[in-house]
């Protein structure tokens, strides 16, 4: 199964200095991206038998830059990519979301979600916020759009706008680091679960 990829994801850039003033971008998305280094140290110990790609995209904030490059011109066979899993902004639980969103995590297969649900299940730290999950909302706002187009099956990982978005003050002591780990700890298990069940998502 290494011939299977599965890749995780998240944007590195922010906003840069807006009138004078650093735009630190806390939760988007040095959330996210902590999250990807956190969750693939991890992995690494884990030996799983599908192959995980972790990858951080530059330009997501000029419009999905890194990642369309990524999938104009990816390491590996486009169709050997099973799934691509997206963090941003997911460091903050007083937003307008009840819990983590799975974002599109059944708009291309139903299978991605049936594993999501299995492993919630399992780990109900994180209550999943469905009902933001399946609507078009955020259909192209991240970087998971980049795989969507072409066909991937994607789930953007997401715990929803707050008062700091976009703002100067997305500062790292807004992060709410509990929600923060176990919403990694949930990603990590889902990963496992997709990396080493018996049946791939490809339909």
């Amino acid at each position: 199964l290494r011939n299977e990829f599965i890749t995780l994801g998240a944007h590195i850039d922010h906003l840069g200095i807006q009138q004078s003033e650093v735009m630190n971008g806390a939760d988007d998305n040095a959330s996210g991206s902590a999250g990807v280094l956190e969750i693939s140290e991890a992995l690494v110990k884990s030996n799983p038998k599908r192959s995980v790609i972790c990858v951080l995209y530059t330009g997501e904030e000029q419009g999905l830059l890194g990642s369309f490059y990524f999938t104009e011109n990816p390491p590996v066979l486009l169709k050997d990519i099973i799934v691509n899993i997206n963090l941003d902004m997911i460091g903050c639980s007083n937003t307008d979301l009840k819990g983590l969103a799975p974002i599109g995590a059944a708009w291309i297969t139903s299978k991605l979600k049936e594993v999501i649900l299995k492993v919630s299940d399992k780990n109900q730290d994180i209550p999943l916020d469905w009902a933001n999950a399946d609507t078009n909302r955020l259909i192209s706002s991240s970087d998971h759009y980049s795989f969507q187009l072409k066909k991937i099956p994607v789930v953007f990982f997401f715990s929803g706008y707050n008062s700091d978005y976009h703002k100067p003050t997305d500062d790292a002591e807004k992060i709410d680091y509990e929600f923060f780990q176990k919403t990694c700890q949930l990603v990590y298990e889902i990963i496992l679960e997709l990396a080493n069940g018996d049946s791939s998502l490809k339909n």
